[in-house]
């Protein structure tokens, strides 16, 4: 939807990243969230039409995607030294193999297989789609921060089931800065930060 669109660095798509003027202003992501006649329900339940319900038990036919909504994180890295499993997430490295197919890959030191995709940058979801993901290439798990690019490659046949973590935002933000300050990442203020379009400050669980 065009209102929910920020400017990626290829192309002009949705990516988590939400332009503040439309959480602190206009709040135009709250009327498509659930406000009719602004997309409301429609837009929400058209993205959602087949990720299953929470409580609904197992079919096994599911693909987990894990939701990184406060931008790319590392809990998928941690899963992949633990479990022999194939993934497709922020951290497929694009260079290895044929870049004309999807393929997991086992680097030293993980258990798992990572799909030569990274599904944290715009380009990379795109190649995926494009690619086939889900729909020719079905990994065991995917993690990436792009709700709506993902939950729509998920088709009536092979569902996805959605994990989302919450930590406290206030702290996570807070850390976050200084952590960027401490490296040279980030020269601004806290209120610049928060304002700017850092992955770590403008992201859904920051708005």
């Amino acid at each position: 939807h065009q209102a929910l669109m920020t400017k990626g660095p290829d192309d002009y798509i949705f990516d988590g990243h939400i332009d503040p003027i439309q959480t602190k202003t206009m709040s135009l992501f709250s009327k498509l969230s659930g406000v009719e006649p602004h997309g409301g329900e429609r837009t929400i339940f058209t993205m959602m039409e087949n990720i299953v319900d929470s409580p609904a038990p197992s079919t096994g036919t599911e693909t987990i995607f894990f939701w990184e909504a406060g931008g790319v994180g590392s809990i998928a890295n941690e899963i992949c030294k633990c479990f022999p499993i194939n993934m497709a997430t922020t951290f497929g490295n694009e260079e290895v193999g044929d870049p004309r197919v999807l393929e997991p890959h086992v680097m030293d030191g993980n258990l798992c297989g990572l799909y030569n995709v990274n599904l944290g940058t715009h380009a990379g979801t795109r190649r995926a789609k494009d690619l086939g993901l889900i729909t020719n290439v079905v990994p065991d798990f995917i993690s990436s921060p792009f709700l709506p690019e993902i939950a729509s490659l998920f088709t009536p046949e092979r569902k996805g089931r959605i994990i989302l973590v919450v930590p406290n935002t206030a702290v996570r933000i807070r850390f976050s800065y200084d952590h960027l300050k401490r490296k040279g990442l980030f020269s601004g203020s806290m209120l610049e930060f928060v304002s700017s379009d850092h992955i770590l400050a403008n992201n859904y669980l920051t708005h």
